[in-house]
């Protein structure tokens, strides 16, 4: 009865162990999932303020409305528009990076139209100070059709165009620059289109501008969120790596002891076996660096190192005489077996 009585006695100290023991890893869990927790949120900002800052604006446009300004020399149409290029507080051009300029014109397919000549589009752009940066400009025919194509063109759609769904049109995409780089130290926030032309008549307007990248900063651009996932993931595995290397260095000395000991067997030349060459080393450091201190301090070594073993006695004796009978000044040595016994 005793001895169950101390069983049952026993139990519920052995479940109060083990539950502190749940408790404690439980807070150590958690505190651990509370700390990733928190280095997730900041590598996510810290990868939205480089992209901030290295990605460029990829595209922007702007409708153009151009008003008739009058006649130029030679009966030909001048018409202007102003623009304001600000985006978000500052110029849409980002500082080093390419951009290609268009200019996306929709004019109807009509006989003006047809025997329009030659017109010139010219944008130019201007900084803070309303000083010029930089001036874009190319020409552009509207695409001849013959006759007999338009005519069998309308045959064939004129369904289309008499219930208006679709409209006879042509879209010009005029090409102002292949890779324009705008001034950093002036940087453009605002622009004018001048279009001069020889009775000509357009529908719509806009300015098309977009980034010219290389292959990788392409995809780079295009999948945003997949690099930050990949960014995030591969920054919470150095992170775990790196606390993991904390804690065996903090709290397990000899696994880690283990770890270096394993390491540099590994290297060529390494003698031993792993377990030995780690009980020889933790062992023998201490007395290998107390021995290394006698051989370095001078003041410990013996004044006369190369005397006798017995020379040394003999002297040690004399000296214990002399200290303890002070009265006597003389002391007579000897070298035989009655100068060891006194």
């Amino acid at each position: 009865m005793a001895s169950g009585e101390t069983d049952a006695e026993g139990k519920p100290g052995k479940i109060t162990g083990w539950s502190g023991e749940i408790v404690h890893a439980y807070n150590l869990l958690t505190r651990l999932f509370c700390l990733q927790f928190v280095f997730l949120v900041v590598s996510f900002l810290v990868f939205l303020f480089a992209c901030h800052l290295f990605i460029p604006n990829t595209h922007f446009e702007h409708e153009v409305r151009m008003r008739h300004e009058g006649l130029l020399k030679h009966s030909r149409l001048f018409a202007k528009a102003d623009l304001d290029l600000i985006l978000k507080g500052a110029s849409p051009f980002t500082a080093g990076q390419a951009y290609k300029v268009d200019f996306h014109l929709v004019v109807p397919e009509s006989p003006p139209n047809r025997d329009a000549g030659m017109s010139f589009v010219e944008l130019i752009l201007f900084g803070e100070n309303g000083t010029t940066t930089a001036r874009l400009s190319n020409s552009f025919l509207p695409v001849y059709q013959p006759s007999i194509i338009d005519l069998m063109d309308t045959l064939m759609f004129s369904p289309f165009y008499l219930f208006r769904i679709w409209r006879k049109e042509q879209q010009l995409v005029i090409r102002l620059h292949e890779a324009f780089v705008d001034n950093w130290e002036l940087p453009s926030v605002r622009a004018e289109v001048h279009l001069s032309a020889d009775h000509l008549h357009w529908y719509s307007s806009r300015l098309v501008v977009n980034a010219v990248f290389n292959p990788l900063t392409k995809i780079l651009n295009s999948h945003t969120w997949v690099f930050c996932l990949i960014f995030m993931v591969v920054e919470m595995l150095i992170f775990n790596l790196c606390l993991l290397c904390f804690v065996v260095i903090r709290y397990h000395k000899t696994v880690f002891v283990a770890c270096v000991a394993f390491l540099s067997n590994l290297v060529p030349g390494g003698a031993g076996s792993g377990p030995h060459r780690v009980s020889v080393s933790t062992q023998t450091t201490v007395h290998a660096e107390e021995i290394e201190e006698d051989d370095q301090d001078p003041d410990k070594l013996p004044k006369s190192v190369h005397e006798s073993p017995a020379a040394l006695t003999l002297s040690a004796t004399a000296e214990t005489q002399r200290t303890e009978d002070d009265d006597s000044p003389i002391l007579i040595l000897g070298t035989d077996s009655s100068s060891d016994s006194f």
